[in-house]
């Protein structure tokens, strides 16, 4: 996972299945997204419905 992160450029989307794919606890999550955010990259979660670029959820 991590070399696929650090492959994904500015512009790209991961998309994520479910949010504990990405770490075992909220910080974890956190830890991973932010950093990819600061870089350009979204990320999407598809069973949460969660966008983190936007404001909602679903």
């Amino acid at each position: 996972m991590q070399r696929f992160l650090e492959y994904a450029a500015e512009g790209d989307t991961v998309v994520v299945w479910r949010v504990d794919r990405l770490g075992r606890s909220l910080i974890d999550v956190l830890n991973t997204v932010n950093p990819q955010r600061e870089r350009g990259v979204q990320v999407r979660f598809i069973s949460e419905g969660i966008d983190p670029a936007t404001s909602t959820v679903g």
